[in-house]
Parts: structure tokens; C-alpha cells; sequence
């Protein structure tokens, strides 16, 4: 069994609470975070409905200051872009960061915030899943050098970087990842539903599938404080998430259970290094 993976999030979505946008500040928190020891770093999606840095954008600033860690999405919606020009946007990452790239791919909340984003841009909302899965299939055409646009760019891995279904534990969920995607980011870290989809998911994979586990976590001895801090401003998400996909208190029961996962964690709070820092200082604990 290999050994638990921790990444931490770049807190763009923060900007949803504080509205001060700072894309140098986010890459000046992925270089603390790959010198506090972290595995990897990660950057979110949203256009309008949490207006944040482009994540690609963002993972190619990345890219230049970091050498060590994993750049990931969590999550990329891509069906909001043209599957070629995403492509070609992943692939020049890829190529930068030296083949570190993971992309966490979802498909957009059934949320009106989130149908605004894509009639913003021209793109249909209904059937975006199936679009998402007939996109990474392009994509892995195009960046082996096969296909219709086997002339495109290539990344620094043949195939391409790792892709991820940002998913929860339906059937269809479940069938998706198993045939089609390279890595399993859901956001619900009660254990033993975890276990029970991932058990199902090995079962049916017709290639590696690397677990991982998105989560919300408060870092913090003193469970009642974490929880209070833990509470997320009336606003800030909609609808707001269930209270199992939160996890504070003691560092080792937060990482308890899933072991041999790449976890992204997310810290609230303002990008700056130093939160990169005291967040690492507990992360060694999460490992066990």
C-alpha cells in the first residue's frame, strides 16, 4: 500500500469571502508550500459563480517557481472550454511543470450560478457529464499523437497528464471512473462509504485508478473551536455542504481511515506563505 499523499489547496475560492483577487499571492503560497513539505498543490475553477484565477493559468505560474510537487486542478470544469484548446492549455503545462500535472475534472453543479457561467460562454449546460468523458477521451487521442488532431501539441507524458473524476459514489459515478478516468477525487470523507464505492470501483477499472479525497478540514486540537471556525459564511456556498464533508479537530482521526489516498486539503483563510506553514506543521500527523 503506498504511502498518504497530502496537497493542499491554493485558497482562491477565498476571494468569494474577502474579494481581494491575488494571483502573485497564490503562487507565493505554492512556493511555501512545496518547501513546507506538502506532495502537492491544487487550484479550483469558477467563472463567475466564485470568481477566481484561471486555474491552468495560475498552475502555469506554478510551474516556473516550484520543482518537486504535483500541480493539480480540483476541479476543472471542462466542458465550460473548447476540448482542443483545453488540450493544448493542459499540455503546455504539463510541458512546464515537467510532467506534474493531475487534472481533476468536473462537469459544473446543477446550480443556476453555475448555468450562468456556461451560457456565458456559449456552451450547452445540458449533457456537459457526457461531453466531459467525450472530451478526456479527445484529449487522450490528441496528446498520444492519434486521432483527427494527432498534429496537436503534445505534453511531457505520452497520453498526456492523469485525469480525475471529481465525483461522489452514484452507480454512474462510479462506472465513469472505472472506465474511463485515471483518478477518483470525491468530497465526502466518511469512511466507510468510501470504502464501499472504492471497493466497487476496484472491482470494475479496466486500468489503475489512483483514490483520492477532496476535503474541508480545520486543523486543531481543540474540536469544539475547529468546529465553531469550521462554520462557512451564509453565502458563500449554496446550497452549503453537508456537515461529514467538514472534518476538524485531532490531525491523525482527520486522516484516519484512508490510507494510500492523495488527499487535497483546503485551508480557509488568506494566501500568504505563512498559512502554508502552519498548515504543514500538522500535515506530518495527518500521514500517521
Amino acid at each position: 500500500m503506498s504511502a498518504l499523499r497530502v496537497g493542499i489547496m491554493l485558497p482562491s475560492r477565498e476571494t468569494a469571502m474577502t474579494g481581494r483577487h491575488d494571483a502573485r499571492g497564490l503562487v507565493e503560497f505554492a512556493k511555501a508550500a512545496q518547501e513546507a513539505g506538502f506532495d502537492s498543490v491544487w487550484a479550483g475553477d469558477s467563472l463567475l459563480a466564485r470568481t477566481r484565477a484561471e486555474p491552468l493559468s495560475i498552475l502555469a505560474a506554478v510551474a516556473a517557481v516550484t520543482d518537486r510537487v504535483a500541480l493539480g486542478t480540483a476541479a476543472l470544469i471542462a466542458p465550460l472550454r473548447h476540448p482542443l484548446l483545453a488540450a493544448a492549455q493542459a499540455a503546455t503545462v504539463d510541458q512546464l511543470c515537467g510532467g506534474r500535472l493531475i487534472l481533476g475534472l468536473g462537469s459544473g453543479a446543477p446550480l443556476p450560478e453555475s448555468r450562468r457561467e456556461f451560457e456565458a460562454v456559449g456552451m450547452p449546460f445540458a449533457g456537459r457529464g457526457a461531453r466531459l468523458d467525450e472530451t478526456v477521451t479527445l484529449w487522450r487521442q490528441t496528446w498520444g499523437g492519434h486521432g483527427e488532431f494527432a498534429d496537436a501539441l503534445p505534453a511531457a507524458r505520452s497520453g498526456g497528464p492523469p485525469v480525475w473524476l471529481a465525483g461522489g459514489d452514484t452507480a454512474k459515478v462510479i462506472e465513469r471512473v472505472s472506465t474511463t478516468y485515471d483518478g477518483w477525487l470525491p468530497y465526502f470523507p466518511d469512511v466507510n462509504a468510501y470504502a464501499r464505492a472504492w471497493d466497487r470501483i476496484r472491482a470494475q477499472a479496466v486500468r489503475e485508478v489512483t483514490p483520492a479525497l477532496y476535503a474541508t478540514v480545520n486543523l486543531n486540537d481543540d474540536k469544539a473551536r475547529a468546529n465553531e471556525e469550521q462554520r462557512v459564511p451564509a453565502g458563500v456556498l449554496r446550497p452549503a455542504p453537508r456537515r461529514d464533508a467538514l472534518r476538524s479537530g485531532d490531525p491523525r482521526r482527520i486522516g484516519a481511515g484512508v490510507p494510500g489516498l492523495a488527499g487535497a486539503l483546503r485551508r480557509r483563510g488568506r494566501a500568504s506563505p505563512d498559512s502554508a506553514d502552519r498548515v504543514a506543521d500538522r500535515a506530518p500527523r495527518i500521514r500517521g
